[in-house]
């Protein structure tokens, strides 16, 4: 039986000095080990195949009781790590605050410490009745946060 520490550590370890990293990895009671990687650059399927061989090298026959599956992490799938806002900084994306708000705003700046500014269109009316076209927000306040998908 594959032990979730034991996989985890043979991941983070297989993209050690990459730009590659883990985002999830779940392994349910039926055996269905699901992992997601992303990347700071580009994802490509060549990259989940290649962990994918990787793991069937390691663990051989051991991988053949489990039903397996590589993917990257989606492009709607909320941000898990700060690497990922990095990533998406500049674009638009939509963050649930733990107080409830929904903010759709670009976002500007993200440092470790300070959390995430966020910079929104705001009308002359709206500023007026108080609504901040530049958002500071830590990241203890922030919920859930995702990429905006727009297609042109």
């Amino acid at each position: 039986m594959l032990i979730y520490e034991e996989l985890k550590s043979r991941i983070d370890l297989f993209y050690t000095d990459t730009d590659k990293f883990l985002t999830v990895l779940q392994i349910s009671p039926a055996n269905d080990i699901s992992i997601s990687i992303d990347c700071d650059t580009s994802i490509y399927v060549e990259d989940c195949m290649e962990l994918q061989s990787y793991l069937r090298e390691i663990y051989g026959s051991d991988l053949d009781e489990y039903s397996l599956e590589v993917s990257s992490h989606g492009l709607g799938e909320p941000l898990l790590y700060f690497r990922q806002y990095v990533k998406v900084k500049d674009k638009l994306v939509i963050v649930n605050t733990t107080d409830g708000q929904e903010i759709e705003a670009k976002l500007t700046n993200v440092t470790e410490n300070e959390g995430i500014t966020l910079e929104r269109n705001v009308s002359k009316t709206q500023q007026k009745k108080g609504i901040e076209k530049v958002i500071h927000l830590p990241f203890e306040s922030i919920k859930k946060i995702s990429a905006v998908i727009l297609f042109k």
